[in-house]
């Protein structure tokens, strides 16, 4: 794909139509709002190596160049290592293979071709792109990051080698998209490659200022190369282009994750910083990565066929609607008070359960029946994710009615609408379990999205069985929170967030008048069903993750949260919002 501007161009011909002369005054006022191209800040000379992955300790060091130029004499220069051709293939396949599907920004083809012209131009010792640099260093950061023992072991001695250097291979697209700043103008590998590494980075770090910065970025970036006016009259590339169909892909994922990020509490909650009127770029097509052709027609296939854009286009429709939600959001309090708006925007919610297509429901109740046994585990995934991303969207939209339900009899409907969206999400884990041969089962909690569901999922549970004690019987719910504690437990042993999720819930309770336990932090004998990695601190070191053995039904931290609960809360005392926000600023 050509790293370009989608910029209007000067018409030629004898007819002067005001539209025309429109977009050539457009042009010129465009050439003379952006000098960038004339004054590039200058910057540090950066070399590239490869070499085996496993023995690359660190991605980007300081070598000396071979022989020394009259421009650069023996001084360090900075290195970016990458590795050898045939490995880079290994990590792209595992890419397009197990990881794309979650958001699918690329074109398959073009991927493996961009790949190839970097190994190229290297063995030619030509200058290589910054931004297929930068997507590169992605794929392989994102491969290495989610690697299970599934994958090729010739590259690494086990999971642990490769998942230690997940962070580094993060910190080297770091530098190498700044450098692609500072030297270029743009394009739309470094967006994608933007957010490749910004998913990497809220997945290790949570929604952290350092991961709102890439999102941000990437937006300005997308803006910048007119990845919003795709579709206007005045632009280019055709229509009909790979290249326009992969900036579709890429503005409107941009657009999805910036409206469902509304929804999360914190600082930018109900804040959308797209808005659609002021886009002018059609939705990508439901079509396979194998039907785009340059030059040929492509036409999107019914949206009850299954493609590699399937799920992308369901999380587009669920972005509307929290856009729609954040909308209808105060700005002095984000959540909807009035009773009538949750339970009407709430519809809008079932109607898309509704609505999705036969391969994503799970009206059979079960991932694993056995008529989905053929199915694609892509589907799979997009199908657990879809489901969860959902009713976590409904089990925060109905929260408030807990705190309220016991003393407003009109906001009990709401009130069920919470715990059954809670308990969708408890089931969906429970159901995924049993895949064991997909990889993404094996490596889901290192996901933040799961984790978020998860954990909203048992704040939804264990307020309700504080605020509702005579709601229904006692042990049904100890069974249900039962079930989601292990859950959260046997996390613990895929991320450091888990134990803090824990942790910052052991630190909330007693907050609101609760004693309970200190979390444990030892590491048991207990092997898990795979070699299981540890978890970076940010982008720094990583430390060993903790585990815990889920061989006994009886889980101690559960009992002593129970026995608190037992002797009553001061109900009174409970800020609903406040402990909520406190939830969202631990993921």
């Amino acid at each position: 794909m050509r790293s370009t501007t989608l910029r209007p161009q000067l018409r030629s011909g004898p007819s002067c139509r005001p539209h025309t002369a429109a977009a050539d005054v457009e042009l010129l006022e465009w050439d003379m709002m952006d000098q960038s191209s004339a004054v590039l800040f200058c910057s540090d000379k950066i070399v590239f190596r490869t070499c085996r992955a496993r023995q690359i300790s660190k991605t980007t060091s300081y070598t000396f160049l071979d022989p020394p130029t009259p421009s650069y004499p023996a001084e360090p220069v900075k290195c970016i290592w990458l590795p050898r051709h045939g490995e880079a293939s290994v990590f792209v396949d595992k890419y397009i293979r197990d990881i794309t599907y979650v958001h699918h920004v690329i074109h398959s083809a073009s991927l493996r071709k961009l790949m190839d012209d970097i190994y190229h131009d290297l063995d030619m010792r030509r200058p290589l792109h910054r931004g297929h640099v930068a997507l590169l260093l992605s794929i392989i950061a994102s491969a290495t990051f989610l690697w299970t023992t599934r994958d090729n072991p010739d590259l690494y001695h086990s999971v642990d080698d490769a998942r230690n250097q997940a962070a580094s291979w993060v910190t080297a697209t770091l530098d190498m998209l700044d450098y692609s700043r500072r030297t270029t103008n743009g394009s739309i590998e470094d967006v994608q490659a933007l957010i490749i590494v910004s998913f990497l980075v809220c997945n290790m770090e949570g929604t952290s200022i350092r991961y709102y910065n890439l999102v941000s970025t990437a937006i300005t970036t997308a803006r910048q190369l007119s990845l919003h006016r795709i579709d206007h009259v005045s632009r280019r590339p055709s229509p009909d282009s790979i290249e326009a169909e992969v900036g579709r892909r890429v503005w409107w994922y941009l657009a999805a994750l910036d409206w469902i990020l509304s929804r999360f509490a914190g600082p930018h909650e109900g804040i959308c910083t797209i808005q659609p009127r002021q886009m002018t770029v059609n939705k990508p097509r439901n079509i396979r990565d194998e039907d785009m052709v340059d030059g040929a027609p492509m036409f999107g296939l019914d949206l009850a066929q299954a493609t590699s854009m399937s799920y992308f286009l369901q999380r587009i429709r669920l972005g509307e609607l929290c856009y729609e939600v954040s909308n209808n959001s105060t700005a002095d309090q984000q959540e909807i008070a009035d009773h009538d708006n949750t339970q009407q925007l709430d519809a809008h919610f079932e109607k898309f359960l509704s609505e999705f297509p036969p391969f994503f429901r799970l009206d059979d109740g079960d991932l694993a029946a056995p008529d989905r046994a053929s199915k694609d585990p892509a589907i799979t995934v997009q199908t657990y994710i879809l489901v969860n991303m959902v009713q976590a969207r409904r089990c925060k939209l109905h929260l408030p009615s807990l705190s309220r339900s016991s003393a407003e009899p009109g906001l009990a409907r709401s009130r069920q609408i919470c715990l059954d969206a809670a308990r969708q999400i408890i089931a969906a884990e429970r159901r995924l379990e049993k895949e064991t041969d997909i990889p993404f089962a094996l490596s889901r909690f290192r996901f933040g999205g799961t984790l978020y569901c998860l954990f909203l999922a048992i704040i939804a549970l264990l307020l309700d069985v504080c605020l509702n004690r005579v709601a229904e019987p006692e042990d049904s719910r100890r069974t249900e929170l039962s079930q989601a504690f292990q859950i959260l437990e046997q996390a613990r042993s895929q991320t450091k967030m888990a134990t803090t999720l824990l942790e910052s819930l052991h630190g909330l309770v007693s907050k609101y008048k609760v004693s309970l336990p200190s979390v444990s932090h030892d590491v048991p004998a207990h092997e898990a069903a795979m070699p299981l990695a540890t978890m970076p601190d940010a982008l720094g070191t990583g430390t060993g993750s903790n585990s815990v053995d889920l061989s006994s039904t009886e889980l101690p931290f559960f009992d002593d949260i129970w026995q608190t609960f037992e002797g009553g809360m001061f109900l009174d005392e409970i800020d609903i919002d406040s402990m909520f926000a406190e939830m969202n600023a631990c993921i």
